[in-house]
């Protein structure tokens, strides 16, 4: 049995400010973007997401406002392709 916890990541309201500001960790990226934590890493370092907090030398957070924004320029990632 899975010991996973759903992650939410359904778009916020207008009256949720709480919601707007949320910060993602980098698993739920992973999860919102459907790619892996290391691809989310890799592109942070790349400076390729936005809303990127920097909360220590190793906490990296987030703003779920900033991707949700970005995502819906048509930036997200392309699905991935397979291996021929």
């Amino acid at each position: 049995m899975s010991s996973r916890k759903e992650i939410d990541v359904s778009p916020p309201t207008p009256r949720d400010d709480l919601t707007a500001n949320r910060l993602l960790e980098v698993r739920e990226v992973a999860v919102f973007l459907a790619i892996s934590e290391k691809a989310v890493r890799r592109r942070i370092e790349r400076g390729q997401l936005p809303g990127v907090v920097r909360l220590g030398p190793r906490t990296i957070r987030l703003r779920l406002a900033d991707l949700l924004a970005w995502t819906g320029q048509g930036r997200a990632p392309s699905p991935r392709r397979t291996r021929r």
